[in-house]
């Protein structure tokens, strides 16, 4: 073997670089879908994070937690009020859903206890019972966030 003949021909890197072409060719579709899967989970886990705390705090601080939604803005706010008192008071607003993500979009407008687009968490523990239905506009997948009246919240795929 000769000192010259080390090393990769262009034809052979020409070669591999095709093939890694068509490799990325085919797994970017299957990527771009699991990226849009993940944004609509992470949206959906943020706003269970929120009510699971407002839930807590409602129980810890012996007052009611309020979380209202906003459709047109995909954005909601946080609200809480002593027991005996009936003032609101404004903890949090403009909170944005999966901020920067604007494929996720509220399916149907959220529907609570009394047809509010809020749901309210009291000092036992419970709330108002309803849902919210995210969904992904480009993948179409949807996934429901539901309260009970015991104050849980489940997530599932639709």
């Amino acid at each position: 073997m000769r000192l010259t003949d080390r090393g990769f021909s262009l034809t052979e890197l020409i070669i591999v670089l095709a093939v890694f072409g068509i490799v990325a060719a085919i797994a970017s579709p299957s990527f771009s879908s699991y990226r849009d899967n993940v944004h609509l989970r992470e949206a959906v886990r943020q706003i269970s994070g929120d009510m699971g705390l407002c839930r807590q705090r409602a129980v810890a601080e012996n007052m009611q937690y309020k979380i209202t939604f906003d459709a047109q803005t995909m954005t909601y706010s946080i609200s809480r009020k002593p027991v005996p008192v009936n003032i609101w008071t404004t903890v949090a607003t403009g909170i944005p859903i999966c901020a920067g993500k604007r494929a996720i979009v509220f399916s149907k407008n959220p529907s609570f206890s009394g047809g509010v687009s809020s749901v309210t968490f009291h000092p036992r523990g419970t709330s108002g019972l309803g849902s919210l239905t995210l969904k992904h506009e480009r993948t179409g997948r949807r996934m429901t966030l539901t309260t009970t009246i015991t104050g849980r919240i489940r997530i599932s795929k639709n």
